[in-house]
């Protein structure tokens, strides 16, 4: 198959939906040999900023001198930006290879890799790989490829939930928390301790948890899912901190506080102090992990937080006018967006470009951003969850502002070029796929197939 081919494969394989549960996730790996099994892992939950952090992680480790690979999602422009060792991401030949041992389930696994470990196994059924679900499929074709690249240690993002995600199958050495807010309530639960008791459930008894959520009622249910377990617990504001020192429009400075050190003037391109914190919580994980034989010094710290590159996340991808891409897809990632740009001073027009997944609060993501623009733009990402402009323009506040439905962001882009001055700020958020497809196209990049299926 080509790499085009594959794609297609795979992204049929999101017609079957989410399906939470381990059990298949289990069969796959061990019909393909348990490629977890030959590697470290940081296990990083949590409802918004999981992805900064697993950056901020890899590169900081990347620094230190380890073979680091990087599992995240969802990818912005190419898949295998999913699937990263080293800072450098999975090749197209690669991912068509990997997809196709897992589809051919009834090849005997060890023929292929001829191991002399007795946990690598074999299996005779074909069925397995057709029974996978997208996020299981692309999980262990990531497993098997860090496994591959002999990697030293993995950072691996929670796709959704926690406890039947198809990552937790890992024995990290810690496990992350960033926060807990509303999002996923059809999976998860209406409640935030619902959801919390769902992003708990990647604890492991003795494995070190660093904690970011803020909220008093979560913070406990984490000390009572933890303490049981006998689960070390590092909460921010009380065992390890940041302290924003300056946020100049370009970057972020902050001074942290850790169990065992104190960096000052820590320094990160990511814009927002939202990324201070997210940037603390792994620096604390690195302090929890040094007794496990993973150092990170001051000096590769600083080097790493400063190399990290995370695209989507209040990025600036154009000037004059400015132009800023954010994945802000839930409503407390709309909140922290808007603290970010009410801080711009620009003297011309605000424009708001909102796509939105079906699935989300649309009405709540519109209130916290609305606000901030003069003008609004209601698109469409090429993703069959996304909601028309129209369905959008139905599900939002109303609004005393100019309101433009505009089908496709190819569309966006030329009004914008026609509508716009140089002295204007446009934000493109509401969700990843808005985003991608937006850097796609200021970019020029040819995308093969459909970028998310």
């Amino acid at each position: 198959m080509t790499y085009p081919e594959t794609l297609q494969y795979l992204f049929q394989l999101q017609k079957k939906g989410i399906k939470p549960g381990l059990s298949r996730m289990l069969e796959l790996l061990s019909a393909v040999g348990n490629p977890h099994h030959y590697f470290e892992t940081l296990h990083v939950g949590g409802t918004n900023g999981k992805g900064s952090v697993c950056s901020f992680l890899s590169s900081c480790l990347h620094s230190s001198g380890y073979k680091v690979g990087l599992y995240t999602s969802p990818h912005l422009v190419d898949f295998t930006e999913r699937i990263v060792v080293n800072s450098v991401p999975i090749s197209q030949s690669d991912v068509v290879r990997l997809a196709g041992l897992i589809r051919s389930l009834d090849a005997p696994i060890h023929s292929i890799y001829e191991p002399s470990d007795p946990k690598v196994g074999r299996s005779s059924r074909s069925s397995i790989s057709h029974q996978a679900t997208f996020f299981e499929f692309t999980t262990a074709l990531a497993f098997l490829y860090f496994m591959e690249q002999e990697v030293d240690i993995a950072v691996i993002e929670v796709g959704l939930g926690g406890r039947l995600d198809s990552t937790n199958v890992v024995s990290p050495l810690a496990v992350i928390i960033t926060n807990i807010d509303f999002d996923h309530q059809e999976f998860l639960g209406n409640t935030l301790l619902e959801i919390a008791g769902e992003k708990a459930g990647i604890i492991k008894k003795n494995i070190p948890v660093i904690s970011g959520v803020s909220q008093f009622e979560l913070r406990e249910l984490i000390f009572e899912t933890a303490a049981p377990l006998e689960a070390p617990l590092f909460q921010m504001g009380a065992d390890f901190a940041s302290e924003p020192v300056d946020a100049p429009f370009r970057s972020n400075v902050f001074h942290f506080r850790g169990m065992d050190a104190r960096y000052r003037n820590l320094s990160t391109p990511l814009l927002g102090e939202h990324q201070a914190r997210n940037a603390s919580l792994a620096i604390a994980a690195l302090e929890t992990i040094r007794k496990k034989g993973f150092f990170s010094s001051e000096k590769s710290i600083r080097a790493g937080l400063l190399n990290i590159h995370w695209p989507g996340r209040i990025e600036v991808i154009q000037e004059n006018p400015l132009i800023i891409l954010d994945g802000a897809h839930n409503p407390s990632g709309a909140s922290t967006l808007f603290s970010f740009l009410h801080k711009i001073e620009a003297p011309g027009k605000r424009f708001l470009v909102l796509g939105i997944m079906k699935d989300k609060d649309i009405e709540a993501i519109g209130q916290k951003l609305f606000p901030w623009a003069d003008e609004i733009i209601l698109t469409q990402a090429g993703f069959q969850r996304a909601a028309s402009p129209a369905e959008l323009l139905a599900a939002l506040p109303p609004v005393d502002k100019p309101v433009h439905l505009i089908d496709t962001i190819p569309e966006v882009l030329e009004f914008l070029k026609a509508k716009s001055s140089s002295n204007d700020v446009v934000c493109f958020t509401g969700s990843l796929y808005t985003v991608g497809e937006a850097r796609a196209a200021l970019e020029g990049i040819k995308i093969p197939v459909p970028l998310h299926g």
